[in-house]
């Protein structure tokens, strides 16, 4: 099978790169250390905000301890961040090697205050797109059923304002959004990039909204070739992306909103925990979620290699925590919707 170049470019080393683009590291132990963000900047009293793995899978990730944003963010993130380019011109800088000119960062510019407000005024938009956005698309809801998603399990998600929909085609989506929500506001919360005449959620019509409007992803409705990325994210990962079932004395734990909502078509009848990514998940969740409904966990992330692994790691820590679970495991190199479309 072809390898995409988005894939290609996820491979780079993150550390040589960061390193090039003027970000001073220090590593410690398997992690490398940094006090500057390309999100929000320089640490005013020098602790730690970026660190640096590698991770199960060969690919270096990235987060920042300040201000919680792209946790398991790849190369592509990161220049995304450090130039303020689309993921496209930041494949394609990192594919053809022309990243000598990308400034240390555009956050040394950036203060945590301003990263603050553009969170607030993100927080302003996903609630904008809460209230007033749509629940019947039909390009987004004949998506869902290709999916082989129950209709009564979409409905669950948009009455407990986890799913929203936007027009499906880019230019009907950017006039409703200007209509709606406002150039200007769509600026400011960083949806609408310097030059750019559409943002690129209104090529992605299919809206996951997190809990608390802290964050959103994006997911494209169409095939995507592979110059385009099929989802994209925007605000602070503070939970994970979640549908409460029937009860809750239990959760179970599945990499994205695509595979929660999977789940539910097959009948998963307690909450359900749709981690934004097999790396992205803190530990918190499960104690929060664990002191509000007194739930057990049930494990059941894809059973592929990189899945396994982070089963283990979550196992670990569930256990480190005094918090009961089980596994559910799934066949092999499968995930919920495969099992869904069988």
């Amino acid at each position: 099978m072809k390898t995409s170049r988005y894939d290609l470019a996820k491979v780079a080393n993150l550390v040589a790169l960061a390193e090039r683009m003027g970000f001073k590291l220090l590593q410690q132990g398997r992690s490398w250390i940094g006090t500057q963000c390309p999100v929000c900047g320089e640490s005013q009293v020098g602790s730690t905000r970026l660190s640096i793995t590698m991770s199960g899978s060969g690919i270096y990730r990235w987060k920042c301890f300040a201000c919680g944003d792209r946790v398991g963010g790849t190369a592509i993130d990161f220049v995304v961040a450090a130039a303020g380019c689309s993921a496209n011109q930041a494949v394609n800088r990192l594919l053809e090697g022309t990243l000598s000119d990308v400034p240390c960062i555009a956050a040394a510019t950036r203060s945590k205050h301003d990263v603050d407000v553009e969170h607030d005024r993100l927080a302003e938009v996903l609630h904008i797109i809460e209230k007033r956005s749509f629940d019947d698309v039909p390009a987004v809801k004949e998506y869902l059923a290709r999916l082989k998603i129950g209709g009564s399990v979409v409905t669950a998600a948009v009455e407990q304002g986890r799913l929203r929909m936007l027009p499906s085609g880019p230019d009907d989506a950017t006039r409703w959004l200007v209509s709606n929500v406002g150039e200007s506001l769509l600026r400011a919360s960083g949806l609408l990039r310097e030059g750019r005449s559409k943002p690129a959620i209104a090529y992605r019509p299919l809206v996951f909204l997190l809990p608390e409007m802290t964050g959103a992803e994006f997911h494209a409705c169409h095939e995507v070739d592979e110059n385009e990325v099929k989802c994209i994210s925007y605000g602070r990962l503070q939970w994970p992306w979640a549908l409460k079932g029937t009860h809750t004395d239990h959760f179970l734990i599945v990499d994205g909103a695509i595979d929660a909502l999977s789940a539910a078509t097959l009948g998963e009848s307690g909450g359900i925990m749709g981690l934004p990514g097999n790396y992205a998940w803190q530990e918190c969740w499960f104690s929060k979620t664990r002191k509000r409904y007194g739930s057990s966990f049930v494990l059941g992330l894809d059973n592929k290699e990189a899945g396994n692994r982070v089963s283990d790691a979550i196992a670990a820590k569930l256990s480190q925590l005094d918090i009961p679970f089980s596994r559910k495991p799934l066949p092999k190199g499968m995930n919920w919707n495969n099992v869904l479309q069988q």
